[in-house]
């Protein structure tokens, strides 16, 4: 015989729709899970942050360093920047820097060169020529001279850089001292001719010192341009040597660690053990009205 319907309704079925009022009244009955749920998550994250060394960060505006421009019609452009601030990003973040990096540290297999390896960032700054770094250590100190070994490493790389350019320089320099001389040289000559053509008969006198002012006018106007050029070329070569990448300004370490955030932390524990307590009610409740429900069918 088929029960009636209201035989087939149960307990469940009335559960199954639950108001806020009904939700409140068990979450007020239930207030041990919930005062226990905090505590666990509030101890768990204790635990955390106690098994959790803390994490120091370096900051610091690096700026690019400078190398002689393409050669023009009159020699280099003048300097520009050794790399672009988008190449240096991408020279920072490849793994062979990092790697690199944390072998000249003497870090490697060491939680600091985990720790290294993985906080260090880039990007470039607002400024056209300079860079932001970050770096994170166990202590302050390890930071800061992660960062300032960071900065050295890369001044090194952008040095080796610019060094073909700058030997071309100074081999071009020296090309034209070394012709200046000869200038200066045939001059000196000149002027000793000029003064022995002054013991020449008169007649003679007029068409040799036509043709030595004509030679002197000459390799004066090429030596004066040697000069220029010169000039020019040692400060191409000055201007270079004294735009290298360093650090902009000096490196910021705050005092207190970036991580972990013992606040933040410590909160996220709470809520955490807060929703677990509530979903563990919650199930219980429902699972003592679904044993409940089936009792009642049983007995039915």
């Amino acid at each position: 015989m088929t029960p009636p319907t209201e035989q087939l309704q149960s307990p469940l079925d009335e559960d199954d729709e639950l108001s806020l009022y009904d939700i409140w009244q068990k979450v007020v009955e239930g207030w041990r899970w919930i005062v226990g749920g905090i505590a666990a998550g509030v101890i768990a994250a204790a635990g955390y942050l106690t098994v959790t060394p803390p994490q120091y960060e370096a900051m610091a505006l690096v700026q690019i360093g400078q190398a002689p421009g393409p050669n023009g019609p009159n020699g280099p452009t003048g300097p520009v920047l050794v790399e672009t601030p988008s190449r240096v990003v991408e020279r920072i973040m490849f793994p062979t820097f990092k790697d690199g990096m944390v072998r000249k540290l003497g870090w490697s297999d060491d939680a600091r060169g985990a720790v290294y390896a993985a906080s260090l960032a880039a990007k470039p700054a607002k400024a056209a020529d300079l860079i932001e770094l970050k770096v994170r250590g166990l202590t302050r100190e390890e930071a800061a001279s992660s960062l300032a070994a960071t900065i050295e490493y890369l001044a090194a790389l952008h040095k080796a850089i610019a060094k073909p350019a700058i030997d071309n320089l100074q081999a071009d320099l020296k090309a034209i001292s070394d012709e200046l001389g000869q200038a200066e040289k045939a001059l000196a000559e000149l002027k000793h001719a000029a003064q022995l053509q002054k013991q020449l008969p008169p007649h003679d006198r007029f068409s040799q010192s036509v043709l030595y002012e004509q030679l002197w006018a000459t390799g004066e106007s090429r030596a004066m341009e040697l000069r220029r050029r010169e000039t020019q070329y040692r400060g191409w070569i000055s201007s270079t040597g004294t735009v290298a990448t360093a650090a902009f300004a000096e490196p910021s370490v705050p005092q207190a660690p970036v991580s972990p955030k013992q606040m933040q932390v410590m909160m996220l524990g709470a809520l955490g053990g807060l929703f677990l307590s509530l979903a563990a009610m919650m199930f219980q409740r429902r699972w003592q009205s679904r044993r409940a429900a089936g009792k009642s069918l049983v007995n039915g």
